[in-house]
């Protein structure tokens, strides 16, 4: 014999409880990148880097990006190896940015990197290649959106 399991309870279309099932949706902002809460503290404050900011990307960017923050007048973050830099948000609005790439990136992902610090208002931004991965000498980014 089949058992019959139904609720005799028509599903609620109005009123508060309906309202209180709909899903929630979060506000999503980006964060940071590594050091970047530091940098935006300083610039909330008024205290602009006397230089450019440094930043750091690839196979060796943390202990770069340590390095150039032992500088007490230096400003410097760090995209670290294999994110998207569109997953963070960049705090160089009005500054000028110098890229090292450190090793182990494609030139598809420098030239992003470099296009979305100039999307984030980034004054000036000098890529320096060591490794030759996108052109033999520096590569400056002004105004244009790759």
């Amino acid at each position: 014999m089949p058992v019959n399991i139904t609720n005799n309870k028509a599903p609620r279309t109005h009123g508060a409880s309906a309202l209180r099932k709909k899903p929630f949706k979060k506000h999503y902002t980006r964060k940071f990148p590594p050091f970047g809460k530091q940098l935006a503290n300083r610039l909330r404050q008024g205290d602009k880097p006397s230089n450019c900011v440094w930043i750091g990307c690839g196979a060796n960017a943390w202990s770069r990006t340590r390095h150039d923050l032992t500088r007490s007048d230096s400003a410097a973050l760090c995209l670290p190896y294999g994110e998207d830099p569109l997953s963070y948000r960049w705090p160089v609005s009005g500054l000028d940015c110098l890229i090292l790439h450190t090793g182990g990136l494609n030139k598809e992902a420098l030239l992003r990197l470099g296009a979305v610090l100039v999307r984030a208002g980034a004054g000036r931004v000098v890529l320096i290649d060591t490794w030759d991965v996108v052109a033999a000498g520096p590569v400056v980014f002004e105004g244009v959106a790759v």
